[in-house]
């Protein structure tokens, strides 16, 4: 039988430095146990029965590659209820600020991790798994065994990778026997922290680097944060104009597009529901191009860092969530953005393997208060606040010649262009506070395992002119590789009222609506608008 020990990706670093991904799994991954648009609706929280949606942890199964199993080794103890018992909070840092003492040590829990037998679950690659189960249907919902439960495109996004990073960390203090220790985050909203923190991730020395990167990625190189693969093919943007695009893709992101909770923490999903209702403001952009950027392009599904069920093989997977959970703190605490209050997201659980090795069962509602888990975040300077992304051509109402006659629903094979109607324009200031103006991509139709990118652009009649510093460009949906090849069905909202007011557009009675596709196939059932009252 192969070493209990053995490491998948350190093996596919060794001789040479890269071996198939897929030979890596067959030898050790086994040891691991209606078309409209123009209509209306008004988006409110109703909340008629209690349905919190839980996993059903004795059910696991392998929905992806039959030859790769994410199930986490069966608990030998019964699935205890969590208690934040954090007596002091301690700050997570900036990767690419890190020490080299806090590098080493950090280095010496991630080997400690791999060093454990796989049949723990503590073991690094075990705790892959948890997120590659929990990301790739692997679990059930409990009562409802036909529905399967996905923590992305959905509400759970955020407070799930939130409590998945705090029991790493709750691993990591064990082994070192420091509970001081915490996680770092990379800090690629900042002009700083926009490359890959190469002392931290890029030593061959330490337990941190995999080999398995983009190598035309590596330090210097200057992020994308609104990465489209067919990029790699293109020349580089010079880092100065792309600093500058990030900058303008974190201000859309976390303020143009976030303007209630639902905006912001995705769509929700009960009890019985499918997978895939919608995401949040942050995971197509910048979240799913973070991952994309990162892997690399020559393994067959750009593993590790672009496809889920291998992402959180890579030390900087940790660091990437490190930044997503402190967007989470800065929404709450720098932007003043408010945490769903519906009973249905706070008494959701998960469960999750602590420090002892034990099964936690931990509720959305424990998530809420980081000090409490025992960390905080450094209130550091937000430069994207600066960059607000302004109208290539302002006051426009309409591009000179939409094209129209889109016959819903249609495959995304070419840019397609629509007018959409209106139904409610010139609205004062106190209906806009009261509901957030909503462009609804309606049935977007798609294969788990495929990449798939689009991008959605309002009033442009040529989106080749406007990027991520422009208010034209909405921004767009990213379907970050799953390992299994269903088909999903999911609708992707973009926020108006701040951008039809910036393109002059609110007294408009529609607008155009382009979609260009980047790649994959998709078809999309329709576009609408509608407006939602979360925030209330």
């Amino acid at each position: 039988m192969a070493d209990q020990h053995l490491p998948p990706g350190d093996a596919a670093c060794s001789q040479n430095g890269k071996t198939s991904v897929g030979k890596i799994e067959r030898r050790n991954l086994l040891l691991g146990m209606g078309g409209l648009y123009g209509a209306t609706t008004l988006t409110t929280n109703p909340l008629a029965f209690a349905n919190p949606v839980s996993p059903d942890f004795s059910k696991c199964t392998t929905t992806v590659d039959p030859d790769i199993n994410c199930c986490p080794p069966r608990p030998g103890t019964e699935i205890i209820d969590f208690v934040a018992s954090a007596k002091q909070a301690y700050e997570r840092k900036p990767a690419h600020d890190a020490s080299e003492t806090y590098i080493q040590q950090y280095s010496k829990a991630i080997t400690k991790m791999k060093s454990l037998n796989l049949t723990d679950p503590r073991n690094f690659y075990q705790q892959a798994n948890v997120h590659c189960v929990y990301c790739d249907e692997g679990y059930p919902q409990s009562g409802y065994p036909s529905q399967k439960l996905d923590v992305h495109r959905s509400w759970f996004f955020f407070p799930w990778h939130r409590m998945y990073l705090y029991f790493f960390e709750r691993i990591c203090k064990n082994l070192l026997d420091d509970d001081t220790f915490t996680l770092p985050f990379w800090q690629w909203d900042d002009a700083s922290g926009m490359e890959m923190p190469g002392l931290m991730y890029n030593d061959t020395k330490l337990s941190l680097y995999d080999c398995l990167r983009d190598p035309n990625h590596l330090p210097p190189t200057v992020i994308d944060l609104a990465f489209s693969r067919k990029d790699r093919m293109k020349p580089p943007i010079p880092p100065n104009i792309q600093i500058k695009y990030n900058l303008s893709t974190m201000y859309t992101q976390m303020i143009t597009q976030s303007p209630t909770p639902q905006k912001f923490f995705g769509q929700p999903l009960r009890a019985g529901d499918k997978p895939d209702p919608g995401e949040g403001s942050i995971e197509s952009l910048p979240h799913n191009c973070v991952h994309d950027w990162t892997g690399d392009p020559a393994q067959p599904n750009v593993e590790d860092m672009g496809v889920l069920y291998a992402a959180g093989r890579d030390p900087i997977f940790y660091a990437h969530h490190g930044n997503i959970d402190r967007m989470w703190y800065i929404y709450n605490n720098v932007l003043k953005g408010k945490n769903i209050t519906d009973g249905d997201w706070l008494n959701s659980s998960f469960i999750f393997y602590n420090e002892e090795a034990k099964p936690v069962r931990v509720k959305i509602q424990d998530s809420l208060d980081i000090t409490k888990l025992g960390y905080t975040y450094p209130d550091l300077t937000l430069e994207w606040k600066k960059y607000k992304p302004k109208p290539r051509r302002k006051g426009i109402a309409l591009p000179p010649s939409p094209k129209i006659g889109v016959v819903f629903p249609t495959p995304l094979s070419k840019t397609i262009s629509v007018l959409v109607d209106r139904p409610m324009k010139s609205r004062s200031k106190k209906e806009k506070d009261e509901a957030e103006e909503t462009l609804e991509i309606q049935g977007i139709n798609f294969n788990k395992r495929e990449y798939v990118k689009f991008d959605v652009y309002v009033n442009e009649d040529d989106p080749s002119l406007s990027g991520p510093d422009k208010t034209e460009f909405l921004g767009s949906f990213i379907n970050l590789v799953h390992g299994h090849g269903m088909n999903a069905t999911t609708n992707k909202e973009f926020a108006l009222n701040k951008v039809l007011e910036e393109l002059g557009a609110d007294d408009s009675g529609k607008i155009s609506v382009t979609l260009v596709p980047q790649s994959g196939d998709v078809t999309i059932t329709g576009i609408q608008i509608t407006y939602d009252r979360s925030k209330f």
